[in-house]
């Protein structure tokens, strides 16, 4: 029998409906059978895209991670080259955010991840380094810059990495409990609408360049 082409479309909405569920219930949550249900195929046809449940997972990472790239590239080509280490953070905390924003299973599916032992997480990795090196060496010149010109303190660049990072994240996995939070010591609603995540840039930002910018007088 022969067997049937690939299509696209196809494979996009199996990636699409299994984020989702693995978003909600992890690697070991989610079945392959609840899968082709949710993306009206059938289970044969799931398995003849992806072979077992770890290669769709894989395969869910990959794409997220494309999709994410896909638009801070976007983003970036607006930006100009300044080399200036506030210029560079601000480009690159806008881009996570809004990319986070439009893909807001990435950390959720991160999250599982690492709760697990991240058994999966150098595909992650492979990925990020392969997705964004160019960007995360474009912060490595500019701190190593700002130290040689002794305007920033002589900081390893990864502690920059991990704060822009945890800033960033916690900004989405803490969406459940912020409007309850909020309403709870403010009594109003929260609303995270464009305004929010424009000032959550801006607040990231200055942050960030408060800690290791050396300032005089």
């Amino acid at each position: 029998m022969k067997k049937p082409e690939k299509s696209q479309k196809t494979e996009q909405i199996i990636l699409n409906t299994a984020q989702q569920t693995f978003a909600e219930q992890g690697l070991s949550g989610a079945r392959m059978q609840a899968i082709a249900k949710e993306a009206k195929v059938n289970k044969a046809l799931l398995h003849y895209y992806f072979r077992s449940k770890e290669k769709l997972y894989e395969a869910v990472l990959k794409n997220i991670i494309g999709q994410v790239w896909t638009t801070i590239r976007q983003e970036m080509k607006a930006e100009n080259k300044s080399q200036k280490i506030e210029e560079v953070i601000r480009i690159i905390v806008s881009a996570y955010v809004r990319t986070l924003r439009n893909n807001p299973v990435f950390p959720r599916i991160m999250l599982h991840e690492m709760a697990v032992g991240g058994t999966h997480l150098s595909v992650i990795v492979e990925e990020l380094v392969g997705s964004f090196g160019d960007l995360l060496g474009r912060l490595m010149v500019a701190i190593q810059a700002g130290v040689k010109e002794r305007r920033i303190k002589p900081i390893e660049p990864v502690h920059i990495i991990i704060n822009l990072m945890g800033m960033t994240i916690a900004t989405f996995l803490l969406q459940p409990i912020i409007p309850l939070f909020y309403y709870r010591v403010f009594k109003s609603e929260f609303k995270a609408d464009d305004a929010f995540f424009e000032k959550r840039i801006e607040v990231i930002t200055e942050t960030l360049c408060n800690g290791i910018l050396v300032r005089k007088g």
